[in-house]
């Protein structure tokens, strides 16, 4: 069962809801696809004080158009409110590579996910999954933080790596 739980500060909530935001209704590729919103900056790293600006962090998913059609969007970035959504297929890139401006998205404490679909909560309830280089799977005599020890034992436990890439996507459902 996930352990993200989320509710929306009244601020939060009317600060999403003003014009500069609007965005997020009115794009084409955000709107009813958001996956998840979480802080970003100083907010997501609890280190924000009065006046500290407000970045939002998110995923989208594609339409259904944009999947078969081959269309992707990278991700929708709104300067003025200094917020930032990616498309699920650049998100996924990007945590598999240890992007570390999308790596902590993955890290926010519960409470600072602004919005969030079971899609999200699936992404995050599986979060440990990311950040790992394919190569790193049977790399060992360079790499030192891969999923396996020198002598070949795991580190990670691989049944339940299977389990979750195994699993029905909620998308499909």
């Amino acid at each position: 069962m996930s352990n993200y739980k989320y509710e929306v500060k009244p601020e939060i909530k009317t600060l999403l809801q003003s014009p500069p935001y609007a965005f997020l209704k009115d794009n084409q590729h955000l709107d009813k696809n958001i996956v998840f919103l979480t802080y970003g900056g100083s907010y997501a790293y609890g280190t924000n004080i009065p006046g500290s600006d407000i970045d939002i962090r998110g995923c989208a998913h594609n339409s259904k158009e944009e999947i078969l059609l081959g269309r992707d969007f990278e991700q929708v970035v709104n300067v003025d409110t200094d917020t930032t959504v990616y498309s699920i297929k650049k998100l996924f890139y990007l945590f598999a590579n240890a992007n570390p401006n999308t790596i902590e998205m993955l890290g926010c404490r519960p409470q600072d996910y602004i919005y969030m679909t079971d899609i999200g909560r699936l992404i995050l309830d599986n979060k440990d999954i990311f950040a790992y280089c394919y190569t790193q799977l049977t790399d060992v005599e360079q790499e030192l933080n891969g999923i396996y020890y020198y002598d070949r034992t795991e580190k990670f436990d691989a049944q339940r790596l299977y389990k979750i890439n195994t699993k029905v996507a909620a998308i499909e459902k």
